[in-house]
């Protein structure tokens, strides 16, 4: 991408990079903490090249881990302020 100076890299993330309260799901949120703040310095690294990166956080879906821990992160997920980050 860089030789060509074009480009598009799509990064999926999760809203538990950004919130906590999951205390047995620490690897889970470390590791999307880790693609959100790749996301952020590879945007600013791949820039001069043309390169367009984003990332996508998605929010909650109904399944097994939902059901499980949802009460606990429920309103943290509520007041999350969607944003570009």
């Amino acid at each position: 991408m860089k030789k060509q100076k074009n480009g598009l890299i799509i990064n999926i993330a999760s809203l538990a990079a950004k919130i906590s309260g999951i205390n047995s799901a620490a690897c889970y949120s470390v590791s999307k903490a880790g693609i959100s703040d790749l996301t952020i310095k590879t945007v600013k690294e791949l820039l001069p090249f043309n390169i367009n990166v984003n990332g996508i956080a998605l929010g909650t879906i109904d399944t097994l881990l939902w059901e499980v821990y949802g009460s606990k992160i429920k309103d943290k997920c509520i007041s999350f302020d969607s944003r570009s980050w």
